[in-house]
């Protein structure tokens, strides 16, 4: 490793910054890409990152626009879009000093690299630019969870953190009130079912969810509310023309639907974004996983319930009971869900 430079496939902080004290590092930033789910299972290496770092400006490069929800949780200063030109020039050109990309990355002390960058590349340009140590994470989880692989990363460089830890998402008392004001207008209170994913092989069948919705109004006090998001539109046509007459919250803005979440009775949902959204938000959970696998990307806590297919194929998530899911949900609400 040259003076200076960063990192291998775990990372290694020059070493000077170890031997600083935490509250001398005053500008920290770190890259990650993907999409919601990807960015709650991030949420504990992020808090990590604020634990220690206390004092620094934590700026957060992301596509996905939960990384509002992290900024909103106080989890980071500012969020930047990695498609803006200033951080899209990290992947391309030569690797040297360059007066611009210096500028606009002057006074960064540590850059955590979550970014899919097999070749080193933007880890490289980061500290050519002068950035003074860069810690590089492969996005890509091949053992444990995924929670716990973003974790590795900073403790594999004398960060504190706490592996086994659940998301925890900090959402505003003002979004938390407007949730439950939300909640109020329903009429009763709110069991939030969201029938996507983005990808159709992690999606239990619609028609379970409408059978479990249909169970909830006839046997229980509660209101079941559908959540489709902008990856749902088929599912969102199917639940709005459906005879049922069901509430469907459809395309809320993330932050508004968080604070919706924590003021929702219970949560049920596929492995997706806005399962572990709700998970993080601190909502009774339900998860339903098929193909994929819990283990490595199941959302975290004893507020969550994980309803796994005994054959872990999407044929297996298609078999999962309504009755199975119903009692995993009447575990979560306990004696509230008296008519």
């Amino acid at each position: 490793m040259r003076d200076g430079i960063v990192s291998d496939g775990v990372g290694e902080v020059q070493r000077g910054l170890r031997v600083r004290s935490p509250q001398d590092v005053r500008r920290v930033l770190v890259l990650r890409g993907g999409a919601i789910g990807d960015m709650m299972l991030t949420v504990p290496a992020l808090a990590a990152i604020r634990r220690h770092w206390p004092a620094a400006r934590i700026e957060l490069a992301a596509r996905s626009p939960a990384a509002a929800l992290a900024k909103e949780g106080g989890l980071v200063d500012d969020v930047l879009s990695l498609e803006s030109g200033e951080l899209s020039r990290l992947f391309v050109g030569r690797i040297e000093p360059d007066p611009e990309r210096a500028a606009r990355f002057a006074g960064i002390e540590v850059a955590v690299n979550y970014l899919h960058d097999p070749d080193g590349r933007v880890s490289r340009h980061l500290a050519a630019a002068g950035v003074r140590g860069v810690m590089a994470g492969s996005p890509i989880v091949t053992e444990g969870h995924a929670v716990d692989h973003f974790l590795r990363v900073l403790g594999a460089n004398g960060v504190p953190v706490e592996y086994g830890a659940a998301p925890r998402l900090e959402v505003p008392a003002p979004r938390v009130a407007c949730g439950r004001e939300w909640a109020r207008a329903l009429g009763g209170a709110a069991i939030v079912l969201h029938p996507g994913s983005g990808s159709a092989r992690k999606n239990w069948p619609l028609g379970h969810f409408v059978s479990l919705a249909r169970r909830l109004r006839e046997k229980t006090s509660f209101r079941p509310v559908f959540c489709t998001g902008e990856a749902d539109a088929a599912l969102a046509r199917e639940v709005a023309e459906g005879p049922e007459g069901f509430v469907l919250m459809s395309d809320v803005a993330l932050p508004e639907l968080a604070g919706r979440l924590v003021a929702a009775a219970a949560f049920v949902g596929n492995d997706g974004g806005i399962t572990h959204l709700a998970a993080a938000a601190g909502a009774p959970v339900v998860a339903l996983f098929g193909p994929t696998d819990p283990d490595t990307w199941g959302p975290r806590g004893d507020h969550v319930t994980r309803v796994v297919a005994a054959e872990r194929s999407v044929d297996g998530l298609r078999r999962i009971r309504v009755d199975d899911v119903w009692s995993a949900l009447m575990g979560r609400i306990g004696d509230r869900a008296g008519g």
